[in-house]
């Protein structure tokens, strides 16, 4: 039996090292974390705030609810496209622009993102420009 229990953690061990390194090379650029938020806009809501950065206030008060996204971006008007993002992997990540686009919608934006961890660039904030000047909707 504590053979048993030592392999166990052994494995376990095994995997939490792989899931670290792994983690660390595979990074997240500022693009496809803007790419991944625009996914789930298009398809599971409710995983959209895996995208804003865990230690901003958004990350908390939005949660796994879909109110934010659904009133913003609502569902009638996916699919949703983020374009006009910056080619260049250096871009100012306190003003990184585009245009999001559904159906009916078609609204400049500017995302601020900041590094999680090493590697892993998420969303701080997304403002809008709905007519009136960029404002956040977090």
């Amino acid at each position: 039996m504590k053979a048993r229990s030592t392999v166990v953690l052994l494995v376990l061990a095994v995997l939490l090292t792989v899931m670290l390194v792994s983690c660390e090379l595979a990074p997240v650029s500022i693009a496809q974390r803007i790419q991944y938020f625009q996914a789930s806009l298009n398809g599971d809501r409710t995983k959209a705030y895996k995208n804003l950065h865990p230690d901003s206030s958004a990350y908390t008060v939005v949660g796994a609810t879909t109110d934010l996204w659904d009133l913003k971006f609502p569902t009638a008007d996916i699919p949703y496209t983020i374009s006009n993002l910056p080619a260049d992997p250096n871009a100012d990540p306190a003003n990184v622009t585009a245009i999001i686009t559904g159906s009916a919608f078609n609204v400049p934006a500017k995302f601020v993102v900041q590094l999680y961890m090493t590697n892993d660039w998420r969303i701080w904030d997304i403002q809008l420009d709905e007519g009136s000047g960029y404002r956040s909707i977090l």
